[in-house]
């Protein structure tokens, strides 16, 4: 291959490698959990601070009123018990509506489902794979650098650009890429 059409292979294996990146992106958004959980601890921290200060205003308030005395432990036990349900009621809703939030969100990021993600991730592994160009040097980074070389006139074929990226020394961006691609080609073996 050489200038226009290794210009053009260039460009179709870094759309695919774009459609790769973004499959994989939806694949892992929907494995997360979507909807992060406050744990039993920290509800329990909250009802306790709210505990606290409830029966704390009501004593204070109850140091102006001599008859009320008497019945300020029932109060402020009345009022803990009534701040808590509606902690609780108010933590439930909370809870529903990031559930409904994210899911709503997710539902409008990804259309397929897990394995029309692994389906597309595959066939994408296949057609790079296929490619004249060493799978080291096919990841975004490198194929962009290629790509750059082509056009600028550094170099007509893939050896020669080939041959200037082995030059150039290896970023941390293309090793992690090199990376993922192979962890990507080992999930998706079928």
């Amino acid at each position: 291959m050489v200038g226009y059409e290794l210009t053009m292979h260039l460009q179709q294996i870094d759309n695919q490698l774009t459609k790769l990146m973004k499959s994989y992106q939806d694949y892992q958004s929907m494995n997360k959990q979507q909807v992060p959980t406050i744990s039993f601890i920290r509800h329990f921290l909250n009802a306790a601070g709210i505990t606290f200060i409830i029966i704390a205003v009501t004593y204070a308030i109850s140091l102006f009123f001599e008859n009320a005395k008497a019945f300020i432990p029932y109060i402020a036990l009345g009022q803990s018990i009534l701040a808590i349900s509606i902690y609780i009621i108010f933590a439930v809703k909370l809870q529903e509506g990031q559930a409904n939030r994210s899911e709503l969100w997710h539902q409008s990021q990804t259309a397929n489902s897990i394995y029309e993600l692994d389906q597309q991730r595959f066939e994408i592994l296949q057609e790079l794979a296929a490619s004249s160009i060493p799978q080291n040097y096919v990841t975004p980074t490198a194929i962009k650098r290629m790509s750059q070389l082509v056009k600028s006139g550094k170099c007509m074929t893939i050896d020669e650009c080939l041959a200037r990226l082995s030059q150039e020394t290896g970023s941390q961006k293309h090793k992690e890429e090199v990376n993922l691609i192979q962890y990507l080609q080992t999930i998706s073996y079928h």
